[in-house]
């Protein structure tokens, strides 16, 4: 069929709402039938979820245009004030929460909203996100990718400052070197990739980011079939996933109430101001998970408890970041027209 129906067209994992349907459709299916995707079934997850996070990385590798980000160096500024933002504002506030809401989780849960904190930026839904509504798009590659390289180095000292009286973790060089191993070398490789075969990565750039979103799907699949399998979910009850979802809700309220304030005190070009929110509000799902399990899958906590918050954060800021680019668009269709009258 030569032109399919816009709705087929619109089934994409970069659809929010698509990828939150398949998102709850893995957990749901990790209920059913945990078996095959627990460790030793038969999907092999010791070995197919660190093939499937190598490829993750691989593929951002391979999408990343290193010569648009090169161009955005001079605007330190701006990019000092986003990292700023993702690695100390937002750890601060949810660790400043905690010390008064921390009771109302469990201890995963609670490590879980501390692990979130500290996650990078997205690469893609906040290059997408700052493009659609107007923003520099040179400036959300620049910090995406800045935050992923930042993130290899930062959130294991945040989660071992965090976490270590409180849980047997590695050794913070060990748990550095690990995410060095899982994020960093295939995401040069990627980039060594690309040099050969640039012009086949930007124009599958989309197919790329679909088999991405599956590849992640695959981890939360067998991440929630081993959390079933070892029956952690038992005394969990629905009150604390609601309570967990709630606290999620407010605090991507309370950053992106944060962000909107900077952008308003900041004094950013419009563009860049743009470009900050966005950059500065979004937490990677495709990164948060490969390093949640290079630095939690040696402990007793339960990773998809861990990973909750995340789960429910990501979905979210789509959600909420799709009508916050209508308005950011609509604004600036405003101003361009005033502009020319």
């Amino acid at each position: 069929m030569k032109n399919p129906p816009s709705l087929l067209r619109s089934l994409t994992f970069s659809n929010p709402y698509v990828f939150i349907l398949f998102l709850g459709f893995a957990v749901g299916l990790a209920w059913l039938a945990p078996d095959a995707a627990a460790n030793g079934g038969w999907l092999y997850p010791e070995v197919t979820t660190k093939v499937a996070i190598f490829m993750i990385f691989i593929l951002q590798g391979l999408s990343l245009p290193v010569d648009e980000i090169r161009n955005g160096l001079l605007q330190y500024r701006t990019h000092l004030l986003i990292q700023a933002f993702i690695f100390i504002l937002i750890p601060a506030l949810v660790w400043f929460c905690m010390l008064f809401a921390g009771g109302l989780f469990t201890f995963d849960l609670r490590m879980g909203f501390l692990f979130l904190a500290a996650v990078p930026t997205t690469i893609s839904s906040s290059v997408v996100f700052t493009t659609q509504a107007g923003g520099s798009t040179t400036v959300a590659l620049f910090n995406a990718s800045a935050s992923n390289v930042l993130g290899i180095f930062l959130v294991p000292l945040w989660v071992s400052w965090q976490m270590g009286q409180s849980v047997a973790l590695p050794p913070v060089g060990d748990m550095m070197m690990k995410i060095i191993w899982v994020v960093l070398v295939p995401l040069i490789l990627g980039q060594v990739f690309r040099r050969w075969i640039r012009k086949w990565a930007d124009r599958n750039r989309k197919g790329m980011s679909n088999f991405s979103m599956g590849l992640i799907l695959f981890i939360v699949f067998s991440t929630f079939s081993n959390s079933v399998k070892s029956d952690s979910w038992k005394n969990l009850g629905m009150d604390a996933i609601s309570i967990a979802f709630a606290g999620v809700l407010i605090l991507l309220v309370m950053v992106m109430i944060c962000g909107a304030v900077c952008f308003r005190i900041g004094r950013f070009k419009r563009q860049d101001g743009i470009a900050f929110f966005f950059s500065a509000t979004q937490k990677a799902l495709s990164t948060g998970i490969p390093m949640a399990h290079a630095l939690f899958d040696v402990t007793r906590l339960d990773l998809a408890l861990i990973l909750v918050p995340l789960m429910f954060y990501h979905p979210l800021q789509l959600l909420i970041g799709s009508f916050i680019v209508g308005k950011f668009a609509r604004a600036e269709r405003r101003f361009s027209h005033e502009r020319n009258t």
